[in-house]
């Protein structure tokens, strides 16, 4: 249907008519006396012939011209591309007359049985059932009849049959509902749609496409259900029919859950390639495209190939949208790929949409599992839809709803479309290349997997390095149904032969024992480890190596304190220390929770979120996030040597920042547990970062440099200022405006420097316009936090006369409100939401609680233990720590330690019936109720003050031992002398139980 060809049929009618024209002329003019035989009879009948040849040219010039009008005037391609043809596109719609005058003939014809007036269409993904249906049958129905759809089943088939029913989202939700009671009840008469058909004046047709869905996607009793209830509305409703398009896997199982549901199908298969021709040449002549030479001829051939008349449509859209002359080439068919570009183009598009949903690494998993290495070739491989898992099954789904996988197998197996798919997509042929060697390794695993299959044998199953080998492949790559029962028979013949060898082990073990006890410790490990461990080798293992059970205590803090928030709704106050420990405090001053992150390694400074919910972990020069709940590894990222853990930060639970190198800042937010960088911010040496309480502003301060920025799409700069100050610290306002920057003055070799150093200063920038406070606290250190209620500071102060202390700052005015000595120096502070409340932790292991209103603090139990006594069943421990009153913890779990008085002790012993507990504090000894913790009886001299001068060679006569006796009837001190000498005597007594 080339250019030439159509010039050369125009040419030719004209050169006839014109020829007609010259013989009628002669015929009129000539001198016709002496013309005889058949001219004569030319000539007499000459008023009957030459009408008659006019009206046949023109007749001829009209059909003629009818066969090439342009009769598509959408401004869309007459080719529909891979989508299904419609209604609207009857008029470029060739290739299936004969199944559509089947079908409509079918539907005409049909009797009053239900089973008569059931039209299924059947045939192959990717033949064109939908477009038959839509553009051949539903296009040439008479206007007598009312079509309800097409509708797809998809998840939910009553919802689909609503939606075609009625309209609007309301309606159709309350229609999907009755439509569900009706088929749940088979008793009760249908009401739903014989209404909406009532209207009706001719025979209705309920149009189903692809009935698969119903085996594929919707469970199995909605299933029975919607079938059930098709087949009540068929029998009630005798104007009713149905037609239904189903691929031929499926149809068997219809046939077998509906009884004569299928008497006569439609089979729709492969197109031939005349009716090839037609599809491509229809649509062109209604739509005034001409191509080039033989190059329809070249698309028919191509189209024959398996499932690529769909991909050739959609390449025949591209070039007919492309044309600007309505004339494609061959050039411009072969510059696109022919069929197998238009096959790549397409699966370039459908692949990146599937990375955007899924992982790229579980779409390239899915591919591969269509590929097969036989020697240096690369074959197409059938998939087993029972071998997918749902992710996998939902991403080839997609890529054969995009025709770019089809059905083998009765629709059991799955395969690519076409091996031009290897040549032409270069990102498939890259992931081949990249797992040759594994696709290798997989199908010789499948080919031996195959030939065990059909005969079975113990000696076929693998062993050793080679079983070794396969399950490390099956780990990273999916593999059949039949290769995965190899390897489970392998291994389980493997496990038994080792559980064996491991019996024989320990059975060695228990012979050796005597002579070489080491040798049969290590026989029993090994039986353990190296060998599935039987309960032969574990209770020979315990026999050899059995030790007493070990208990924990619950001790708090015993180093320094680096974090601490407020828990939400008055839940008290949780705390994080140096090694990674993290404490949870309730309202009433008691520890209630102690968590560690599970990753052994994780025992760095930590700083907690808003909620205290996640915790940041320093861990091999960068940070670790976890979860405090259950102590679970939510990300890692190694850090450089020059970056500082100080610069971390939080914003509630769901941003935080922090310099991993030195050169830029970077931003992550947690989406569902996971860690994803937002932005990086180009600053180096970070020394401090700070979140507004909105969240939308980050602050960064670095020795020389103070940026501010928003934290968006762009992150664009609110402030930059050029400093110079040193270990800087910052805080916010509550407005999100203010910030508070509190620093040392810049490093200088100045003598003067060395001789008086500077004061630390405060700033309080408005870092919407730049300005800033500048004033210098008195003694103000490195710790400072901003009430959340009040323009007032809270801040640690420098050491003076041996005690450190803490401050609350006016913003407005610049001083000191108030100042409270405090026993260590202040390294962590943070407010109450209310802000009457302060939760302080040392560079120690102290935590206390300042109530601002109540003027009072409150010191929480932390410390390490200085002295420890069991009770009898090792259930508890009485201890006292350093710089603590005695109090008594439970083992292996957390609970609120009981005090006993409120009295430092030098020794501490719990009697051996678990009833008392004894402690003595210098010169005398008490007794407590180890249940209640109440005072029962006390012995010896009342404390008193310590002598302020005292040779350091003489000891105190305190009591520095305590011991009960057996029956718990007697307690045994040991003291110095009374009198004070060089070197005193110890001596020894023994006090009756009197409480006893």
């Amino acid at each position: 249907m080339g250019r030439a060809l159509r010039e050369y049929r125009r040419e030719s009618g004209a050169l006839l008519g014109t020829i007609a024209v010259g013989l009628a002329i002669n015929i009129v003019t000539a001198r016709t006396d002496s013309w005889r035989g058949p001219w004569r009879f030319v000539l007499d009948y000459a008023y009957l012939w030459l009408p008659l040849c006019v009206v046949l040219w023109l007749s001829w010039r009209f059909f003629v011209h009818r066969r090439t009008a342009v009769t598509w005037r959408g401004t869309e391609s007459p080719y529909p591309g891979l989508a299904a043809f419609t209604a609207e596109r009857a008029g470029v719609f060739f290739g299936r007359d004969r199944e559509a005058r089947d079908v409509l003939n079918r539907l005409e014809r049909s009797g009053p049985a239900p089973a008569t007036r059931i039209v299924t269409v059947v045939g192959p993904s990717g033949v064109g059932k939908s477009s038959l249906i839509r553009a051949g049958v539903l296009a040439r129905l008479p206007r007598r009849w009312t079509v309800v759809g097409p509708l797809r089943p998809a998840a939910d088939p009553f919802m689909s049959l609503a939606a075609a029913l009625a309209d609007g989202p309301k309606v159709v939700l309350e229609t999907a509902r009755l439509l569900r009671e009706e088929a749940a009840s088979p008793e009760a008469p249908l009401q739903v749609v014989p209404s909406f058909l009532a209207a009706a004046r001719g025979p209705v047709l309920l149009v189903v496409d692809q009935a698969e869905d119903l085996y594929t996607m919707t469970g199995e009793h909605d299933r029975a259900q919607w079938w059930s209830l098709l087949t009540r509305t068929l029998t009630v409703l005798p104007e009713l029919r149905l037609l239904v398009a189903i691929r031929p896997e499926f149809r068997r199982r219809l046939t077998d859950q509906q009884a004569g549901f299928i008497t006569r199908p439609v089979a729709v298969g492969l197109l031939d390639p005349a009716r090839i021709r037609q599809a491509i040449a229809g649509p062109a002549r209604a739509a005034g495209l001409t191509f080039e030479d033989d190059l329809i001829d070249r698309m028919t051939a191509d189209a024959t190939v398996g499932d690529a008349l769909p991909l050739l449509s959609h390449l025949l859209q591209r070039l007919h949208l492309q044309s600007d002359r309505q004339h494609i080439t061959v050039a411009q068919y072969e510059q696109a790929g022919e069929v197998g570009g238009a096959i790549a183009a397409h699966a370039e598009q459908i692949y990146e949409s599937l990375t955007e949903r899924y992982p790229q690494q579980t779409v390239d998993s899915a591919l591969l599992r269509g590929i097969g290495m036989e020697g240096s070739e690369t074959v197409r491989k059938s998939i087993e839809r029972s071998d997918l898992d749902t992710t996998a099954a939902s991403i080839l789904e997609e890529f054969r709803a995009a025709r770019l996988i089809i059905d083998v197998e009765d629709g059991t197996c799955l395969e690519l479309t076409h091996d031009a798919l290897f040549r032409q997509w270069r990102r498939l042929a890259c992931l081949i290349s990249a797992n040759e060697e594994r696709l290798h390794r997989i199908t010789r695993l499948e080919h031996r997997a195959a030939a065990w299959q059909a005969d079975p044998h113990n000696d076929d199953l693998l062993r050793g390095r080679t079983l070794a080998d396969a399950l490390v492949l099956a780990a990273e790559a999916p593999v059949s149904t039949a290769a995965r029962r190899l390897l489970d028979s392998s291994q389980e013949f493997d496990h038994q032969d080792r559980v064996r060898q491991s019996e024989r082990i320990a059975e060695l073990a228990q012979q050796v024992r005597r002579q070489d006890p080491e040798l049969a410790v290590a026989l029993a490990h090994t039986a353990l480890h190296e060998l599935p461990p039987t309960p032969a080798a574990t209770m020979t293992r315990w026999a050899l190596t059995a030790t007493s059970r070990t208990r924990h205590l619950t001790v708090g803090h015993t180093t320094g304190i680096t974090s601490a928030v407020w828990l939400p709704d008055r839940q008290g106050l949780r705390t994080a220390d140096k090694t990674g420990r993290v404490c949870t405090w309730d309202d009433a001053d008691r520890l209630a929770e102690v968590a560690f992150a599970a990753e052994p390694g994780a025992r760095g400074q930590t700083i907690l979120s808003a909620s205290g919910a996640l915790a940041l972990t320093e861990h091999d020069r960068g940070a670790m996030l976890w979860r405090v709940a259950d102590g679970r590894n939510l990300g890692t990222r190694r850090g450089s040597l020059p970056a500082s853990f100080d610069s971390f930060s939080w914003h509630g639970d769901v941003c935080f920042a922090g310099q991993f190198d030195y050169r830029t800042v970077d931003v992550y937010r947690l989406n569902e547990d996971v860690p994803q960088l937002v932005t990086s911010i180009a600053a180096t040496h970070v020394r401090a970062t700070a979140w507004s309480p909105q969240g939308d502003r980050l602050a960064i301060a670095s020795n020389d440099l103070l940026l501010v920025v928003s934290i968006g799409e762009h992150t664009p700069e609110v402030l930059r200022q050029q400093v110079a100050w040193a270990r800087p610290v910052l805080c916010w306002a509550s407005d999100g405006i203010r910030l508070a920057v509190s620093a040392d003055p810049a490093f200088t070799m100045r003598r003067t420097d060395f001789l008086a150093p500077k004061a630390r200063t405060l700033w309080i920038y408005n870092t919407d316009t730049g300005q800033a406070a500048e004033s210098a606290p008195p003694g103000m250190t490195e710790t400072m936090a901003w009430s959340p209620v009040e323009d007032v500071i809270a801040c640690s102060v420098r050491r003076t006369r041996h005690r450190d202390r803490v401050a609350l700052i006016d913003v407005g005015t610049g001083r000191t409100v108030e100042r409270r000595a405090r026993p260590h120096q202040i390294s962590v502070i943070a407010w109450s939401s209310d802000g009457k409340r302060i939760g302080l932790g040392t560079s120690l292991h102290d935590v206390e609680i300042w109530d601002v209103t109540g003027r009072s603090f409150h010191r929480l139990p932390t410390g390490s233990l200085q002295k420890i006594s069991w009770s009898p069943d090792l259930r508890r421990a009485a201890v006292k720590r350093i710089g603590r009153m005695p109090e008594i913890i439970e083992a292996d779990k957390v609970a609120p330690p009981l005090r006993l008085g409120d009295d430092d002790c030098l020794s501490i012993a719990f009697s051996p019936l678990g009833d008392l507990v004894a402690t003595a504090r210098q010169e005398q000894v008490t007794l407590w109720d180890a249940r209640s913790g109440g005072l029962r009886v006390q012995w010896g001299a009342h404390p008193r003050q310590i002598p302020k001068r005292k040779p350091t060679s003489t000891p105190l006569p305190w009591v520095y031992g305590l011991a009960w006796s057996g029956d718990g009837s007697r307690l045994a001190v040991h003291k110095h002398a009374s009198s004070i000498e060089p070197h005193p005597p110890s001596r020894s007594g023994t006090w009756p139980n009197r409480s006893v």
